[in-house]
Formats: structure tokens, sequence, C-alpha cells
């Protein structure tokens, strides 16, 4: 059997199954039913280069259309599934059309194909295998330009979101999608690899072998990435980026901004403020910590606490916490009976929730892992 062939049609079965288990997901969330449209896209895409690979577009002309119209959808709808796993919570607005504009304009240039005489749309698709028509060089540039911007405001948005969540969380373990930042750049390696050989060398044979290939391992990854994941946003989690957002955007309404100047004297004192009180109440031991609360218990507001620990401390609030729970875990192991304490006891007693957590973190604090610094403990102690 031809390799080409099997590895399109595994591909085409692979995708359509793959969407399928999104939408029967339960709770279906509204990032379930983008995800599997991101799913369902490729695998039209797949399909119609397999008809077109064996001269059966004829027989399907509206393949045509539904397969370019729907490849002008994937990149906004990428974009958008960036948007709802950084807790955006979306409402569709009128200004959104915008992003049907590429769209409407592949319809323009490709639906008069559809009305050509068939012996003269039967010539274009074939010679297409070759060279291919001026349409489908258009919509492709217009496809890649328009991946290039929405990918890169899709990482410029996860890159902001992963900055933000360390100002707010303790533990982001749950929360962050550092993982979909290396996605995006997995899929720039596959857009570079791919484009430039269908665009200038026509090689439509290379086409179909590495692009299926790519597909089937980033969406794998993607769909086994947002099904092992929990919720990312309970309502505790959802209140407090709500809670930032509001703040954030009233004090830009009202002109006012927070002085961020590391000698700003309210600054200073609201981070020895939060040095004694880390000292004296050990907040940090309480797993579920995050800035909301921390401010609740100090009475400090958030923006200038926030303020306080990035100019004055120099750390970010995930940073500071976590520096305090090492600390206080490292104090336990340098008691004189260190080996009564395991690590999963240590993990817990110092307030963290996950061991690769505690042990990044440890590493980041002390240079070494746990077990390295228990064992110099144990020789400077015989």
């Amino acid at each position: 059997m031809n390799i080409v062939l099997l590895i399109n049609e595994f591909t085409i079965v692979n995708l359509t199954i793959l969407g399928i288990i999104l939408l029967l997901k339960r709770p279906l969330g509204i990032q379930n039913m983008v995800l599997s449209l991101l799913v369902f896209i490729p695998a039209v895409a797949i399909l119609f280069n397999t008809l077109l690979y064996y001269d059966l577009v004829g027989k399907f002309p509206i393949a045509l259309i539904l397969t370019f119209s729907l490849n002008m959808l994937w990149s906004p709808a990428f974009y958008l599934y960036v948007l709802l796993m950084t807790g955006v919570m979306y409402k569709p607005q009128q200004k959104d059309a915008i992003h049907l504009i590429p769209l409407m304009i592949s319809l323009m240039v490709i639906t008069p194909m559809l009305f050509l005489p068939k012996d003269e749309f039967l010539f274009v698709i074939e010679n297409s295998k070759r060279i291919l028509p001026w349409q489908f060089n258009l919509v492709n540039l217009m496809l890649a330009l328009q991946c290039v911007v929405y990918v890169t405001l899709s990482y410029i948005k996860l890159k902001k979101y992963n900055h933000e969540v360390k100002n707010l969380f303790s533990d982001i373990q749950k929360i962050s999608v550092f993982w979909l930042q290396g996605l995006i750049t997995i899929a720039l390696v596959l857009f570079v690899t791919i484009f430039p050989p269908i665009i200038y060398f026509q090689k439509l044979d290379y086409f179909l072998f590495f692009l299926p290939i790519g597909l089937n391992c980033i969406y794998l990854f993607l769909v086994f990435k947002t099904l092992s994941s929990p919720i990312l946003f309970t309502p505790k989690v959802r209140e407090v980026l709500s809670l930032k957002n509001e703040i954030d955007d009233k004090l830009k309404n009202n002109g006012r901004s927070l002085s961020t100047k590391a000698s700003d004297p309210q600054l200073s004192n609201i981070a020895e403020r939060l040095l004694c009180f880390f000292e004296e109440h050990k907040p940090y031991l309480n797993p579920e910590l995050n800035i909301k609360l921390l401010s609740e218990q100090t009475g400090i507001l958030i923006h200038p606490m926030s303020a306080a620990l990035n100019q004055q401390i120099g750390m970010n609030f995930y940073d500071f916490v976590n520096s305090y729970r090492i600390k206080y875990a490292i104090d336990l192991m340098n008691e004189q009976n260190v080996e009564k304490y395991k690590i999963d006891f240590l993990i817990q007693e110092s307030g963290f929730k996950s061991r690769s957590v505690f042990y990044s973190a440890f590493k980041k604090e002390t240079g070494c892992t746990p077990s390295e610094f228990r064992q110099v403990n144990l020789n400077k102690n015989v």
C-alpha cells in the first residue's frame, strides 16, 4: 500500500477520533469545543490534499471551498483557545467580526473557480500538482501571514499570563500554561519546515508525507494535555484573576498608578510589613495562599503589595512565598534527628502541594537537591 495514502488515512481517522473525544468529555467546556474545531480543521485539509493527490477533487468540488474556508478559521480559533486557557471569559462582540476578513477574501478568491467549465476546472486542479494557480498561492500566502500574526499574539498573551500568575499565586502548577508556549515553538518549526517546499518547490508528495506526521504529534500532545489537566480555573482562581484585572482597569481609567521606584518610601514600608508578617505569622505554610488572601490578612492592597515585592524585595509573589517555604523545610532538615523527616513530610509541612515544585524551588534556593542537602548535613553530624 502507498505509504503516503496510509499516513494520510491514519491522520484523518486519528484527528477525527480526537475531536470526537473532546466533544464527549464532560463537563463540556468552551475550550474543548474550540480545540475540537482546531482538530477537525486539519483533518479536512488532509482529506482535501488526499483527494487532490488522487485526482478526486473533481468529484467533490465543494471540498475546495470547505478546506480553504476552514483553514482561514484555524488561526483565530487557536488565538481564542489561548485566551480561554489563560482565564479570559470570552463573550462575542461585533468588533470580533474583523477576524473573519481573511475568510471573506479567501471565499471571494476561491469561489469563482467552482463556476469554471468542468474541463477547465479539472485542468486547473490537475495542473495544481505541478504549478499552483494564483488563487491557491494568494490564499496560502494570506494563510501564512495570518498564522504568523495570530501565533505571535498568542505567544505574547501566554508570556504575559505566565508572568502574571507568578505575581498572584503561590502554586501555579495547575494553572500555568508554559507547555502551550513550547507547543507554539514546535508548531513554528513545523510551519517553517512545511510551507517553503509547498510554496516554492511545489512538492505535493513532500507536503502530504511530513505534514500529517507533524499534525499527529502536535495534536496528540495538545489533546492529552487538555484532557489530563484538571479544570484550570476554579471559582477561587477566577476571582483572583478578575480582581487583579479590575484593579488594573480602575487605575488605568482613573489615570493613576502606584509608583514602582525602588526608593519609594511607601513601597519600602509595605515591604517591611510583609517581611515582618511572614516571620511572625508564617502564612506561607498555607498551600492555598494567594495574593488576595494575603491582602486580606495584612490589610495591604494587592497592587501596592505586588509592586513592593517586585521592586523592593526583588521577587514575584510565587518566588517570595516559596523561598520562605524552602527556608522552613531547611530548618526542619537541620534539626538533629534529620532522618526522621521524609521528603513527602517536608513537602506537606512547608506548604507545598507538589513534589516537582518543591524540588525545583529547593534547587533554585540552595543549588542542590533535598537528598544532596540532607547528605551534606548527615556528613556534618558524623
